[in-house]
């Protein structure tokens, strides 16, 4: 597989391309640059919420599997592809603008997409009891989860403040990471007073503009965002798996029902005959039936302490911590400190 970075900047310019087509489709025009000359916002974005629903939906799918006997499967490949990495730019762009509810509302999806073809079911499975366990949290508790979920300060905390060499410790991360705010806003009120650039054009992205347009020609020509009948190359194309359709067909098989129903029923251990078989001379070169019964008490005695200690909660506590060289439970305090010394000189008073 390639980099993740390839692959994402891959998906972003194909998703442009796809966006350009199918607009440029569900107008019928030949060229968007002339119809947004004139087009009002209105307008656009009734547009654009047509062309969503045509092309970018299930139902679009659905709608046209239901309309043609004889079926184009390059043309719903192609719209399954826009199904998915739709939901792919509206993750980034959620992680982006930090907005956790949209996240929340993204991985609903992929957990049941990972059920598609169950290649990757351990994932769905953390989703699963992830969110299960935000639904059933306390309103405070799925607060604070959600709140502290997105790592917002990675850039600022390990690019642009991170102390170098020996310097770098967990009591500056603390004390930096309770200021990047105040700090970030510092900066940026310099920047703005001085006329200061942010930054250079050294590392300046370049423009996709021209891979963008070439994706869109292409899909242009090739009809691709059309249904067409007896299109060459069908032949020889079978249709991909709808992720989402099948992984909400999931739940309503028997292998779901074995993973997520746990079976209550334990069996009721009876004493062999053994253990009530008098002693006679016949049985004389056994084992006699008073030291079965020992043994037996003590066998269910052991499997019953066994059972019990299955149903024990292990709670991690700080000496648990403690031996993980990268957990900070000693610091506490001076995170606290730390807190408290910004909010005060920020103006706030001690409750």
């Amino acid at each position: 597989m390639p980099p993740w970075k390839t692959t994402h900047e891959l998906l972003y310019v194909s998703a442009a391309g796809h966006i350009q087509d199918v607009l440029r489709t569900q107008l019928g025009v030949d060229s968007l640059t002339e119809w947004a000359k004139t087009v009002s916002q209105e307008e656009f974005t009734n547009v654009v919420e047509a062309t969503f629903n045509n092309y970018f939906t299930s139902q679009a799918i659905d709608r046209v599997l239901a309309l043609h006997e004889e079926q184009d499967n390059i043309h719903i490949n192609t719209l399954l592809y826009n199904q998915d990495v739709i939901i792919y730019i509206e993750f980034c762009d959620a992680i982006r603008t930090g907005d956790i509810e949209r996240v929340v509302n993204v991985l609903r999806v992929w957990m049941v997409m990972m059920r598609g073809e169950n290649h990757m079911p351990k994932y769905a499975d953390a989703i699963f009891e992830t969110l299960n366990r935000l639904h059933n949290y306390p309103d405070d508790l799925r607060d604070m989860f959600l709140d502290n979920w997105l790592e917002h300060q990675n850039f600022w905390g390990k690019v642009i403040f991170s102390a170098k060499g020996s310097n770098k410790s967990w009591d500056w991360m603390g004390m930096i990471t309770s200021c990047i705010f105040a700090l970030r806003d510092a900066m940026w009120t310099v920047q703005g007073a001085y006329k200061i650039t942010p930054s250079g054009t050294k590392h300046t992205v370049p423009s996709m503009i021209l891979e963008i347009s070439k994706v869109a020609t292409y899909l242009k020509e090739e009809r691709l965002h059309v249904y067409v009948k007896n299109r060459a190359g069908n032949d020889v194309t079978g249709p991909v798996t709808d992720l989402l359709a099948a992984g909400m067909a999931y739940p309503n098989t028997a292998k779901a029902f074995r993973n997520f129903v746990g079976d209550r029923r334990y069996p009721i251990r009876h004493a062999s005959a053994a253990k009530t078989q008098p002693f006679t001379p016949s049985n004389a070169g056994g084992t006699p039936a008073a030291e079965v019964d020992v043994e037996v008490e003590d066998k269910e005695e052991e499997e019953g302490e066994e059972e019990d200690n299955r149903y024990e909660r292990f709670e991690v506590d700080h000496e648990d911590l403690r031996t993980d060289p990268e957990e900070f439970v000693d610091s506490t305090d001076e995170f606290m400190a730390a807190a408290v010394d910004l909010a005060e000189s920020l103006g706030y008073e001690e409750v």
